[in-house]
């Protein structure tokens, strides 16, 4: 998804913990979007909206219940960027993810990468230069309580999960 803001920029969400995205849900439907939760164990999309944030301007865009996207801009130039960003600031909880393949791959050029939103994005041909930095990045993450998941895969197959649990 793309959206053209009215200052020219381009909010783009191509993926998931996306920090100028939040999901709104009116508090009129509150209570019926945790029964749904608390019933099924799945929240229900339905009773809730999309809003993203611009990077450059502020402005704020939300579909509302027919599915047309509104604007909303700040009052004054003091815009709070990022005000769409978690409570925990740098201390959300993110994900990891790793990747190396044999045959190049006409998506990536590369042949490895290992990626966490808010980190250095890194590429390597070599899978021991991957593995390396994935098991850095992981033990680091995760020492500063700051990792979700964690996920390294080779040709396809998984080499290494994990997942966070509050109750261990």
């Amino acid at each position: 998804m793309k959206i053209e803001c009215k200052c020219g920029n381009y909010i783009v969400d191509q993926t998931d913990m996306v920090r100028n995205k939040a999901i709104l849900i009116a508090d009129q439907d509150w209570f019926d979007f945790l029964e749904s939760v608390e019933e099924t164990g799945h929240d229900d999309r339905e009773l809730s909206r999309t809003l993203y944030e611009c990077d450059e301007c502020g402005r704020l865009y939300i579909y509302d219940q027919n599915g047309s996207l509104k604007c909303f801009s700040p009052e004054d130039e003091s815009h709070n960027i990022n005000i769409l960003a978690s409570m925990e600031g740098d201390n959300w909880k993110r994900s990891l993810f790793g990747g190396w393949w044999k045959a190049s791959s006409a998506i990536r050029t590369q042949k490895g990468y290992v990626e966490c939103e808010g980190e250095d994005t890194y590429e390597s041909t070599e899978w021991l230069e991957i593995k390396e930095v994935y098991f850095e990045m992981f033990e680091r993450l995760k020492n500063e309580n700051r990792l979700r998941s964690a996920l390294l895969r080779k040709d396809g197959e998984d080499i290494h999960f994990w997942k966070y649990n509050k109750d261990a």
